[in-house]
């Protein structure tokens, strides 16, 4: 590694401060066609620090911002036991922001966002898997570059246009109320014919992301929402900021949009009604205009001079009032991190890949979406204790699409 210690993008600057509030743990898992070998994971893991070595890294609470610190510890790997995506408890891990674990033919990877988001997580994920699969079968291949990637650049400070102004002003969102357990999560895998699906949403001029969060608003207006509420059904979306601006960023870079489903003002909330206001809210804010000035509004709460010279125990408090307020602009959250590219060798030793998101107090529930070949993973990650709202989304799924395969750790 080629520093002792670093700073924090501005993105993790934030997620390192509200740790409490939110866990802010995402995982992605492979389900593989043989057992899994725990001695060879935890070769490969090692061997994959080799090529990330900005992820060899612990953090530390320094006076003004927490920072990034070389960690020369040896990572854990450990049988999978618990929730999905529970915080990481850094003592019991080493210290380390990811953690690895497995169970019979699957092999996880839980990471804290403040280490880096979606797009660049699934980068070292593949690598991972590569060197677990090179070492297990005894492969020699040679495609891929095996360079150091240090990803120390904050791609988002770098990128803003600080003369932007964006709308501050966060409106609140509708809360499910329903009972909820935050030690009992339970996960559910909705797996879908990619083609089939994609021949759907053609034929209503939509996209996968577009017609699956109006499917998802509309599973919640049905079970969880509150007809009584003077508050609309708001899903937080993230954006990855990469193709925006052209670069190859490891580290957290992204931003995102809300998109409300507007049920309060329809009387008439049929899914097609509510398609049509997703797909206009996407074609309004998913602009490159709009898009900067979400990158300047994150951005500026890691630049404010203001802030910046509080010390970093005031910053905690302020966080956890001003985390609060933005978590009540969001219902949920819907992330599409797209397909997950294999190489071609690997493949014949890979069945799937999932992705999922933590909950939390406010976002009880929360939707993730992957592709891998030809299956379209939709992923409902929920703590609430009813299973209502998840049976729903799999009624509506098998009504637009057919027959679905489905996987939950509570079936």
């Amino acid at each position: 590694m080629s520093y002792w210690w670093r700073k924090l993008d501005n993105t993790a600057k934030v997620f390192s401060l509200d740790e409490k509030r939110n866990n802010n743990t995402f995982r992605l898992s492979v389900i593989l066609k043989e057992k899994i070998d725990p001695k060879v994971l935890e070769q490969a893991t090692i061997q994959t620090l080799n090529t990330y070595p900005s992820y060899k890294v612990k953090i530390k609470t320094g006076f003004f911002w927490n920072y990034l610190e070389m960690n020369e510890k040896v990572p854990i790997i450990k049988k999978e036991k618990g929730i999905p995506c529970e915080s990481i408890h850094f003592k019991e891990n080493n210290d380390y922001l990811f953690k690895v674990t497995y169970f019979y033919n699957k092999i996880n990877l839980d990471i804290f966002h403040v280490l880096t988001d979606g797009l660049g997580a699934s980068k070292f994920f593949k690598e991972l898997l590569y060197n677990y699969l090179d070492l297990k079968y005894h492969l020699k291949i040679n495609s891929r570059i095996k360079t150091k990637v240090d990803p120390v650049q904050d791609e988002n400070l770098k990128n803003v246009d600080k003369k932007l102004i964006s709308n501050k002003y966060y409106k609140k969102a509708f809360f499910i109320k329903e009972k909820s357990n935050l030690l009992n999560n339970k996960t559910y895998h909705y797996i879908l014919d990619l083609q089939k699906f994609k021949t759907i949403c053609k034929k209503k001029n939509a996209s996968i992301t577009e017609y699956l969060t109006a499917l998802y608003i509309y599973a919640i207006y049905q079970t969880v929402y509150d007809k009584k509420s003077s508050k609309d059904i708001i899903v937080s979306i993230p954006i990855d900021l990469r193709k925006y601006y052209n670069v190859e960023s490891f580290s957290n870079f992204f931003t995102c949009m809300s998109v409300e489903g507007n049920v309060v003002n329809n009387k008439n909330n049929s899914f097609e009604n509510i398609l049509k206001q997703v797909q206009k809210e996407f074609k309004n804010k998913l602009t490159i205009e709009n898009v900067k000035k979400y990158l300047s509004r994150d951005v500026k709460l890691g630049t404010n001079i203001a802030i910046r010279l509080v010390p970093l125990f005031i910053k905690k408090v302020f966080m956890q009032r001003f985390g609060k307020l933005v978590n009540q602009a969001s219902t949920t959250t819907l992330s599409n991190i797209g397909s997950m590219e294999i190489d071609e060798p690997y493949k014949k030793y890979i069945d799937n890949i999932v992705v999922l998101v933590s909950t939390g107090k406010i976002q009880k529930v929360k939707c993730t979406i992957c592709s891998y070949e030809n299956n379209l993973n939709v992923t409902i990650n929920s703590n609430l204790t009813s299973n209502h709202l998840e049976n729903k989304f799999y009624e509506l799924l098998k009504e637009h699409i057919g027959e679905i395969e489905l996987k939950s750790n509570v079936v």
